[in-house]
């Protein structure tokens, strides 16, 4: 996984964490191991919606298969 993003912004317009370290500090998960992260992550993500910003944070910082995921999830059925 690539190295961290630093925050440039602390929340997006709605008070959400912008970026993926601040989420991450929020939820109290800095410290944890990658698979815990993912695990707190998709919970959060399951019930947020998150910003361009953090979706691009999220990418940036090899989270990218959990927006894939819940992506999938939200698409209306063929």
């Amino acid at each position: 996984m690539g190295a961290l993003l630093e925050d440039s912004a602390s929340a997006s317009g709605d008070g959400s964490p912008a970026t993926l370290p601040r989420l991450l500090r929020v939820l109290h998960a800095e410290g944890q191991t990658i698979h815990r992260q993912q695990d707190i992550l998709r919970h959060w993500l399951g019930d947020h919606d998150p910003s361009k910003p953090l979706r691009i944070s999220l990418r940036a910082n090899g989270f990218g298969r959990l927006l894939d995921e819940l992506d999938a999830k939200q698409e209306p059925p063929n």
